[in-house]
């Protein structure tokens, strides 16, 4: 899909400081008389916002972090999260006793963290900022009128690495169109659509590859075209169907477009910043 389509991809990424953020946010809750103490240990105690913490951090270096309570775990695993927990706090005051906290390499790394904090603080307010109410509808509406008297083609494709190879298999599709979903599935190099028999589902042309577009454009519902150059790859295409350009209702795609305009007003907030600071790199 990513051979014909101009996909483009959402992600806002600051896990790597969230983790680290949490801890300092759990520090600063030390002293809450309404955070009761779950252990005790030779030099200090162990609230549950600190057990909790730490379960947080663990939970955030998974591929796919999701929330779990201290309080829901068992007794084994609240211990493991314990002594994770008082082993940082040993640590923490044996590097301070040695006078690591005093290292230049520390002092940078906390300015660093710091200037990053601040940095994800300040994208997170730009992002929430472009997201009005307002400025979703206007966006919905612009789109509503960009796709008057478009079409959203379905399209079934299978990606191939040369010509000779794409020739070959189009004479076989020719013969048995029927085989087209099998020969998708077998063979395409793009991985994802070919779970799906090639098919990409309904698109809008304006986010079609030209050249296929054009093809697209001649195609009666049904036909395959003859391969063409897709990316320094060949490519075979079969039109399942074409209609009127469509957009799903409001409440439907608000938070799609909700995530494109923070996307975008942050690439703005980038681009504008770089250009204006005028980075001059002597190092070659």
């Amino acid at each position: 899909m990513k051979n014909i389509l101009n996909n483009k991809k959402i992600l806002i990424a600051i896990l790597s400081v969230a983790i680290i953020a949490i801890l300092f946010i759990a520090l600063g809750d030390k002293d809450n008389k309404n955070d009761p103490i779950i252990s005790k240990y030779k030099g200090g105690n162990v609230t549950l916002s600190e057990a909790q913490a730490e379960l947080n951090r663990l939970s955030l270096q998974n591929k796919n972090p999701q929330k779990i309570e201290f309080n829901g775990l068992n007794a084994n695993q609240k211990e493991a999260i314990i002594k994770e927990v008082v082993l940082r706090e040993i640590s923490y005051k044996e590097a301070k006793k040695r006078g690591l906290d005093k290292k230049d390499d520390y002092k940078k790394s906390v300015k660093l963290f710091k200037s990053e904090i601040l940095k994800q603080n300040l994208y997170t307010q730009i992002a929430q900022n472009a997201v009005t109410e307002e400025a979703i509808k206007n966006s919905y509406d612009k789109i509503i009128q960009n796709i008057k008297d478009k079409e959203d083609f379905r399209i079934r494709y299978i990606s191939l690495a040369t010509e000779k190879e794409a020739q070959s298999l189009y004479k076989r599709l020719i013969k048995r169109p029927k085989s087209f979903t099998y020969h998708a599935t077998k063979k395409s190099l793009d991985k994802e659509a070919a779970k799906k028999g090639g098919d990409l589902g309904f698109v809008l042309e304006d986010l079609i590859q030209a050249d296929i577009l054009k093809q697209a454009k001649s195609m009666k519902k049904g036909n395959i075209a003859s391969p063409i150059q897709v990316n320094n790859k060949w490519a075979i295409i079969k039109l399942e169907d074409k209609r009127v350009a469509e957009i799903g209702k409001f409440e439907e795609v608000k938070d799609i477009i909700a995530r494109n305009l923070s996307t975008k007003a942050l690439q703005d907030f980038i681009s504008k910043e770089i250009k204006n600071a005028n980075i001059s790199i002597s190092i070659q």
